[in-house]
């Protein structure tokens, strides 16, 4: 499903987010896998344009996903709304120092489910989301199947206990207040 300024309003919502670009290193193709495998979960994907082609080729590939809203590129304020109206962030990529989208989660008091960018271990230490063993993703390589499934388990814990999730989600906030306020 393809979004746009005008089709968004308030009441869509997703259980989770993606926000990256088209670029190999962020691993687009785990999200598809993912929304496969959780038919039942809504995902949203935010992403920019590194190239024409490869950014055509994930909004081709993410057309028949029924559970899978494509929103392409959007304004930053439009991609702000979007992290209002999530209940988790997905970070799938394989390189990123401390990622922006981290902040603008845990300002809307949203964890974050990370395939492995845990910077300074703070998802970990802090307890602000999920972080992936090393050993899947060693054993998974660039395999999107393979990845996509080491994070279902996290997925489903914080979708289903609510309770936890929005623990979670309010430690990220203080924690975001605390180190990171402006």
């Amino acid at each position: 499903i393809k979004e746009n300024s005008d089709t968004m309003s308030k009441s869509l919502q997703c259980d989770v987010l993606w926000a990256g670009n088209s670029t190999p290193n962020k691993r687009p193709g785990v999200v598809m896998e993912l929304a496969r495998m959780l038919p039942d979960v809504s995902f949203a994907m935010g992403m920019n344009k590194s190239s024409s082609s490869a950014f055509e080729h994930w909004e081709k590939m993410a057309e028949p996903i029924q559970n899978l809203r494509f929103l392409g590129e959007l304004s930053p304020g439009e991609m702000e709304h979007w992290f209002t109206r999530t209940r988790l962030l997905l970070n799938t990529s394989e390189r990123e120092g401390f990622p922006n989208t981290f902040l603008q989660a845990w300002l809307n008091n949203v964890p974050v489910v990370s395939l492995e960018i845990d910077p300074d271990q703070i998802i970990r230490e802090y307890g602000l989301g999920r972080i992936h063993n090393t050993n899947e993703l060693e054993q998974a390589k660039n395999n999107d199947l393979m990845l996509a499934t080491s994070m279902v388990s996290s997925i489903r814990e914080l979708l289903q206990n609510e309770e936890l999730r929005k623990e979670i989600g309010l430690r990220a906030a203080q924690y975001l207040r605390k180190y990171h306020s402006p």
